[in-house]
């Protein structure tokens, strides 16, 4: 039986979606993150030799190999140079561009066409529907043992109404939210180049996503989304749109209402309430996330200035006599690989972009091809913009597929679309001369 490329895909995303957090094998999240990784690794291997890829681009290609080959090399100087105590753990952010590339690859290797995509739109719709659906589990104690498994904070947690916050099957609200914040972008877009499409549906989609995006709880998360709409709607052309406008406002509303309904029912239990959120202001009377971050980029700037420009290398046992563990960007960027890493992440970045934005741009306006480049866009610029200062999103454990595959097909996109501009020209070229 042939396997299209589709059907890679739809085989692949199940996998991803459905892959435990596993937080019950010794090394809990760690463990199940290595385990992620190998078992795509050797299903690419695998896919390799039993189903012909496609040849992307050469530039492409040598583009990407090149910007791992350089930091990979630049990592492994830096830590060989300032690491105190060099151990087989340093070894893993050696292999962090590697895996990366390994994602992106796949919708390289196997890519898909504007339809295609399109279709798999539909399966990511459902995917999410039922992951919002699974996260109501945690209000049925029968269930609990069910959610357990892809939870990152189980039933019998000390704090347990972290465990009453919605994540999915990615672990942890945060990374939820992440999640979540891709079909926010998709459905924004959508509103604005592409009204006449919007239907009662799309709008019930939009209502529960919100909701599951608020019950998440992730200040991260929920202020990122807010920013990357923020400044879409000042720069782009949602101001001038009166859906749009309506939407916010009846958003705005209903966010306020959900959040003070959200703490009064729960005054008197034990799940979460407003003043987790408000704890982030409150100076002295800061939660632990929140001071974590505060120690993390006074250890990020300390190792930045002490090393300039290149940080500290890897450096993973002194840097846990200090922390218990890196979570942001931006401070694992400043405190391991410093300025010149930083400028290697950026130059990643813009080469990402770039891409994104020609498609976003190329392609009809309201078009499918269109919107899920401009969602794409603002998800990856989401989190140097925003959500890199509490979280590096491109590097965690479930989100870092979805980062890296949707660039790559995206990239895709642009390159079907440049194909297509190519031959139109040749056609001009040749009518010319007869």
């Amino acid at each position: 039986m042939k396997v299209n490329n589709l059907s890679v895909h739809y085989i692949f995303w199940t996998f991803l979606l459905l892959f435990p957090a596993l937080s019950w094998l010794p090394g809990g999240v760690g463990t199940a993150q290595k385990l992620l990784h190998i078992s795509v690794f050797l299903f690419v291997i695998t896919l390799v030799l039993i189903k012909k890829p496609a040849r992307p681009d050469a530039k492409m290609v040598y583009f990407l190999l090149g910007y791992v080959l350089v930091t990979v090399s630049y990592y492994i100087f830096t830590t060989l140079v300032f690491t105190t105590n060099l151990s087989w753990m340093d070894v893993t952010d050696f292999t962090r561009p590697i895996v990366y590339l390994v994602y992106l690859s796949i919708p390289l290797l196997y890519p898909l066409s504007g339809e295609q995509l399109k279709a798999l739109m539909k399966f990511f719709v459902v995917a999410c529907v039922i992951q919002i659906v699974f996260s109501a589990f945690v209000y049925f104690p029968a269930l609990w043992g069910i959610a357990d498994i892809y939870k990152g904070r189980m039933s019998d947690d000390v704090v347990v109404f972290h465990f009453f916050r919605w994540s999915g099957t990615y672990g942890y609200p945060s990374d939820f939210a992440f999640y979540l914040s891709f079909f926010i972008y998709y459905q924004y877009f959508k509103l604005v180049d592409a009204k006449n499409e919007f239907q009662f549906k799309d709008w019930l989609f939009v209502g529960v996503v919100f909701l599951a995006l608020i019950l998440t709880l992730s200040r991260g998360g929920i202020g990122t989304i807010i920013i990357m709409l923020g400044l879409s709607y000042l720069f782009g052309r949602g101001k001038k749109s009166k859906a749009v406008n309506a939407t916010l406002m009846l958003i705005i509303v209903v966010s306020i209402t959900l959040a003070t309904s959200i703490s009064l029912t729960f005054e008197k239990s034990n799940m979460l309430k407003l003043d987790y959120i408000e704890s982030m202001f409150g100076g002295e009377e800061k939660d632990s996330s929140t001071n974590h971050r505060v120690v993390e980029m006074e250890l990020a700037v300390e190792y930045f200035d002490k090393c300039f420009p290149f940080g500290c290398g890897s450096n993973r046992i002194e840097l846990k006599k200090r922390i218990s563990v890196i979570e942001s960007l931006y401070g694992y960027q400043l405190a391991k690989w410093g300025a010149i890493g930083l400028i290697l992440y950026f130059v990643l970045l813009f080469w990402m972009v770039n891409i994104l934005y020609a498609s976003a741009k190329t392609h009809k306006k309201g078009s499918f091809e269109s919107i899920f480049s401009y969602a794409t866009l603002l998800l990856v610029l989401s989190i140097p913009v925003a959500f890199g200062f509490s979280s590096a999103m491109s590097d965690r454990f479930k989100t870092l597929p979805l980062h890296y595959l949707f660039i790559g097909y995206v990239i895709n996109l642009h390159a079907i679309k440049k194909r297509q501009q190519k031959i139109k020209v040749e056609r001009l070229e040749v009518k010319d001369v007869n």
